[in-house]
């Protein structure tokens, strides 16, 4: 048989848990707008109506329609991660190629492939075997 009252101790371990778990999904919400969205937006506002703002667009809104709290990564990323590598990871988990990236960035390629290794040690990622794209994809 069970005990209620032994039941209703457990109440507030419980709603810790939920509180931490909220605090935890707004903190990642918040993160995502200003460190992934946010650059985004911006970048679109100096530019006028070109492929590129499509593209940008076009992630902007699979990030918002996805309604995921967490909406680029399915691994939270090391808080080490700069600016740059932030986007970089971001283009790749949407599927988009070293090149693409490096166009839409309007950096070289070979800034995007120093980028992902940076990306692919600080996630720990020392097999070429995983794929980063598919690492990182929503």
């Amino acid at each position: 048989m069970i005990d209620i009252k032994h039941c209703f101790e457990y109440f507030p371990q419980i709603h810790k848990i939920e509180s931490d778990i909220k605090k935890n999904m707004v903190k990642n919400w918040r993160f995502n707008i200003y460190e992934v969205i946010k650059p985004l937006i911006n970048k679109l506002k100096t530019t006028q109506l070109t492929k590129e703002q499509v593209v940008y667009l076009d992630m902007i809104e699979r990030m918002l329609v996805s309604g995921m709290a967490n909406i680029t990564f399915k691994h939270s990323l090391p808080p080490n991660f700069t600016q740059q590598e932030i986007q970089v990871a971001s283009l790749v988990g949407v599927g988009k190629s070293t090149k693409e990236i490096a166009d839409l960035l309007n950096i070289s390629e070979r800034t995007i492939v120093f980028h992902r290794s940076n990306i692919r040690k600080k996630l720990g990622l020392k097999e070429r075997s995983t794929q980063l794209n598919k690492y990182l994809s929503l």
